[in-house]
């Protein structure tokens, strides 16, 4: 509230931001979600694996803080980690910057037929 000459207003009132995370680590809230998701994926039977979308501007450039972050994270927590930017899926096999597009989509089932160790994914839709 603020006073005014004729009376009290509602300022706008945010509460202050959280400071951004430090280089190379997740936000709290985010490792513990992903600590979660393999805790309950693991007591289920699931085998876990990790894969990291490239990000814009990732191709040459150092690794982003996040992919730095999840790596590590996996590394930890013993869960096979991939990086599609490694096997040459580049921002450019997205529609936008989270959904693959048909060739993107047909490029990340073949790393992942072959992580997994099965058949090609030729001819996967």
């Amino acid at each position: 509230l603020a006073r005014r000459r004729y009376g009290w207003r509602i300022l706008p009132w945010a509460p202050p931001a959280a400071a951004p995370p430090a280089e190379g680590t997740l936000p709290p809230d985010s490792v513990a979600a992903v600590a979660e998701i393999v805790a309950t994926a693991r007591k289920a039977g699931a085998a876990v694996w990790l894969a990291y979308h490239p990000t814009v501007g990732e191709p040459g450039a150092p690794p982003p803080p996040g992919r730095t972050a999840f790596e590590g994270f996996a590394a930890l927590e013993g869960v096979p980690f991939v990086a599609f930017a490694d096997h040459g899926i580049e921002i450019g096999d997205y529609e936008d910057i989270i959904h693959p597009n048909a060739s993107g989509a047909r490029r990340i089932a073949g790393v992942l037929a072959k992580m997994l160790g099965t058949r090609d994914s030729e001819g996967c839709g």
